[in-house]
């Protein structure tokens, strides 16, 4: 068992005491700087938080067995990427599953025949950044063509379930949405 840090106390959020937002560059991101209390008192005068919005991953599986990825560039870490297909939610009211139809349809022109939804995690929980929903698609099919944006420059791959299983394994699948993702949908056809 863990060492219990404070006595007989309970685990509380942090009080914000002033909040000022330092950056708007929306929609894709806000930065704030906060003075936040500690439940044991202790104060961060500058704490740094950034609100970006959620977004959606989906681990489409063709009717062959066969797992759509992407591969494209990611400027955060300057490397091209192998990624599931994914895209924003594009306001907090949205429906997650909706944005999963409409991002698979418009990055790899694929539609599915039924959705499950595997859960939601969040990727920096010290920045606050923000959640990420992922969905299995089953019954994968070619629809249309793709209709990526014009920013979205890349490959369709379709990999069988036990060569994916082994790139993931292996870590040649380093964006952490993909990696919670996938081992979500391994574990839920296994």
């Amino acid at each position: 068992m863990g060492q219990q840090l404070m006595n007989d106390s309970k685990l509380t959020p942090w009080e914000i005491i002033e909040r000022r937002q330092v950056l708007d560059a929306s929609p894709w991101m806000r930065v704030y700087e906060e003075h936040v209390r500690l439940p044991n008192g202790f104060e961060i005068p500058d704490f740094h938080r950034i609100e970006s919005p959620n977004y959606v991953k989906v681990f489409a599986v063709t009717p062959g067995q066969q797992v759509v990825l992407l591969e494209h560039y990611k400027h955060g870490p300057q490397k091209v990427s192998l990624e599931l297909p994914a895209g924003g939610i594009e306001d907090a009211e949205a429906d997650p599953l909706e944005s999963a139809k409409r991002e698979l349809l418009e990055e790899t022109g694929m539609v599915a025949e039924a959705w499950h939804y595997l859960g939601k995690c969040y990727i920096d929980g010290n920045r606050g950044l923000n959640w990420v929903y992922g969905y299995l698609a089953t019954g994968v099919t070619q629809a249309q063509a793709p209709t990526p944006e014009p920013s979205e420059l890349q490959v369709i791959h379709l990999y069988p379930l036990d060569k994916l299983r082994e790139l993931w394994l292996d870590g040649h699948i380093e964006h952490v949405g993909s990696v919670a993702v996938i081992g979500w949908a391994l574990a839920k056809l296994s």
